[in-house]
């Protein structure tokens, strides 16, 4: 009897033990066939959503790309410096290590395939006022690669009635080139610059690609007031409408900044020459300027009148200190400035020219933060060439800069920040126009 018990006993443990180990190979098959399930649904959605970026358009996938910054993100929250929305905005750019990648040429070839398709839209078809309509500019772009920087700044300072150069670094891929030409044969008011220049950082090529562009607007078009000379990497903080109020307020004077005090004489006391592609100074000293022209430093970046520029180009006195200028270090931050210095060269009679001391003179045209010490603002970006790329940071300051230009972004570098300084001047194009239309 105890003995049967016992086999009883037995036959009852090992039925619960298998009964245990049953049940929870069926409670794991379940976790794992749920997980499958979740794992197949994730994939479908990968796969659609692939399905859905093969079969937009190249002009829709490129609509889609340079707006994905300013909807993903909440640019007036970034402005006012929320801590929610720029943790977030920074969290995203450190994941992604601050690098992101260029919109490739080949497929920008296809994005203009249909130009009135392409402007319609990227929203180039807008209205424009009477007021600038009869102040028409015209704008120098000087680029050696980005597509889509060159492009979104177009679009920021497009109108029908200006006229735009673009000047193509001649060292630049041809498919970079040719991405550029597909850009400009949608517009007959943009075009590329008819000579091209090798451009070296701080040597003369970078001011003769600004006078090439001059020369090619002055011919193309009798009738534009200002010029402004933009580099791709930049965005204006003005609207059209804007711009034009505060060239109208200049009344044929130049905006061109006038340093006297802080020369750096080393940059033409001595001759530069290029070695290897760089541009690297001698122990050789330069003649004297020529008609004792007193140099004057700047930047390369102005709003020039047209009478001032036609003077640049055509005064003997002029053409002889831009031949000076071919052996000095960045040419195009004292050609300008010494031009426009009548307080010290009143011979020249430049039309537009400032008759104060040049340390006095205002300038309007650049927003710039430099890498020193007596800065009213600090970069949140980083340095290049010792000039900020603007990063989150700097958007508070942005907004509220008495500037024309700010200088400079990197879309690889920072794309949010960009887009929301994009985003504003967009927004303010549309309010400014608004605005004037109820006045009249």
């Amino acid at each position: 009897m105890l003995r049967f018990r016992g086999k009883r006993a037995l036959l009852f443990l090992l039925g619960f033990f298998s009964s245990v180990y049953l049940m929870s190979n069926l409670s794991l098959f379940t976790q794992v066939s749920s997980q499958s399930r979740v794992r197949r649904e994730l994939l479908a959605k990968t796969k659609l959503h692939i399905d859905e970026i093969v079969m937009q358009t190249p002009l829709q996938r490129y609509a889609e790309h340079v707006q994905y910054h300013s909807t993903e993100f909440q640019c007036d929250k970034l402005f006012k410096q929320d801590v929610g929305e720029t943790t977030r905005s920074q969290e995203y750019l450190e994941k992604n290590n601050f690098s992101f990648p260029a919109f490739p040429e080949s497929v920008f070839l296809k994005v203009t395939k249909d130009c009135a398709a392409f402007k319609r839209v990227l929203g180039y078809k807008r209205p424009y006022s009477n007021f600038e309509i009869e102040f028409p500019l015209a704008f120098s772009i000087l680029t050696h690669d980005g597509v889509e920087a060159l492009e979104r700044l177009l679009r920021v300072i497009y109108a029908p009635q200006n006229f735009y150069c673009i000047h193509v670094d001649r060292k630049s891929p041809p498919e970079f080139f040719d991405a550029v030409q597909t850009l400009t044969d949608c517009f007959p008011n943009v075009f590329i610059a008819s000579r091209l220049e090798d451009l070296i950082y701080a040597h003369f090529s970078r001011l003769r690609a600004d006078l090439n562009c001059m020369e090619d607007l002055l011919i193309k078009d009798k009738k534009w007031k200002y010029l402004l000379n933009f580099a791709s990497t930049e965005i204006p903080l003005k609207t059209n409408l804007e711009i034009v109020h505060i060239l109208k307020k200049l009344n044929g004077s130049n905006d061109i900044r006038e340093v006297y005090r802080r020369r750096r004489l080393e940059r033409f006391v001595f001759r530069y020459s290029v070695s290897e592609g760089t541009l690297v100074k001698t122990d050789q000293y330069l003649p004297p300027p020529p008609h004792n022209l007193t140099i004057t430093k700047g930047l390369a970046y102005g709003a020039f009148c047209r009478h001032f520029l036609e003077f640049a180009l055509t005064n003997q006195i002029a053409r002889d200190f831009l031949l000076w200028t071919m052996n000095t270090h960045s040419p195009d931050e004292h050609y300008w400035a010494t031009l426009n210095n009548l307080y010290h060269n009143p011979f020249l009679h430049s039309p537009g020219g400032f008759t104060e001391h040049p340390d006095k003179k205002r300038f309007i045209s650049r927003f710039v933060i430099w890498n020193g010490k007596e800065q009213r603002y600090r970069c949140h970006g980083r340095y290049r060439h010792n000039i900020c790329v603007f990063g989150l940071g700097d958007l508070p300051s942005l907004k509220v800069a008495h500037k024309l230009v700010a200088n400079k972004f990197d879309l690889q570098y920072d794309p949010v920040t960009y887009a929301c300084v994009e985003e504003i001047v967009r927004n303010r194009t549309v309010n400014g126009l608004v605005i004037l239309n109820h006045k009249h």
